[in-house]
C-alpha cells in the first residue's frame, strides 16, 4: 500500500464517465457485447491515464466495465435473484431503498420535509407516495451464489496492465454486500 508522510495521497471511489466509443458500444448491449469487451482493455488505459494526468495517485478502472449501479453490478456477477415487477400502487417493503430504513425508523423526519437525499430538498408528499411504488425489484429467490470470478479477473487484468509503467497504485472498487442489502429484497432465507 503506498504511503506518504509529505503529502496526502489522492485516491476516488466510484464511477467514470466512459469513453465515447466505449459508451456507444455499451448502450447497444447485448447486441455489441463482443464489441465492447474487446475495447474495454484501451478504455480502462484511457480512463486511468485521465486519473494519472490529474494527479490521483491510487486509480482505479472507473467501474466502466459494469452495467448498472448497484444493483445492476450484482446482476451479472451473482445468482439467485430475478427481478419482479410491481403493479401500480404495490408498496414496497418499508426498509427497501438507500433511505428506507432510516424512513421508517424515523417518519417524523421524512414528514418535516427534511430528509432529502443527495443535497436535494426532502420528497413532497406526492413524491414520497411515488419512492415508495417501484417498477420492478429485486427478490431473492433461491441460494445467492457468485458467478462473476471471470468478470473480476477481466476487470483485475486489464487494471493491472493500464497501470503498469505508471508510478501509480491500482484500486479496484466493487459493490459491498450492506449496499446491495438495500435493494435485494429476500424472499429465500429464514432471515434478512
Amino acid at each position: 500500500m503506498r504511503r506518504s508522510s509529505e503529502r496526502i495521497l489522492v485516491s476516488h471511489a466510484g464511477a467514470l464517465p466512459r469513453p465515447e466509443n466505449l459508451q456507444r458500444l455499451f448502450d447497444a448491449y447485448p447486441s455489441e457485447q463482443d464489441a465492447f469487451m474487446a475495447a474495454l482493455p484501451g478504455a480502462v488505459h484511457q480512463v486511468v491515464g485521465q486519473q494519472v494526468v490529474a494527479g490521483i495517485d491510487v486509480v482505479n478502472d472507473g467501474e466502466i466495465s459494469k452495467r448498472g449501479l448497484f444493483i445492476g453490478y450484482i446482476r451479472d456477477r451473482m445468482t439467485g435473484f430475478e427481478e419482479v415487477p410491481f403493479e401500480q400502487g404495490q408498496p414496497r417493503r418499508p426498509n427497501a431503498g438507500v433511505t428506507g430504513r432510516d424512513r421508517r425508523d424515523f417518519p417524523g423526519f421524512y414528514a418535516a420535509g427534511l430528509g432529502g437525499f443527495g443535497g436535494r430538498p426532502a420528497a413532497t408528499a406526492q413524491q414520497d407516495a411515488a419512492y415508495s411504488m417501484s417498477a420492478t425489484s429485486y427478490v431473492c429467490t433461491g441460494q445467492l451464489a457468485y458467478t462473476g470470478l471471470a468478470a473480476a479477473r477481466a476487470d483485475i487484468e486489464n487494471l493491472r496492465t493500464a497501470t503498469q509503467d505508471r508510478d501509480v497504485e491500482p484500486f479496484l472498487p466493487a459493490i459491498t454486500p450492506g449496499t446491495v442489502e438495500h435493494w435485494l429484497e429476500n424472499a429465500h432465507y429464514p432471515d434478512d
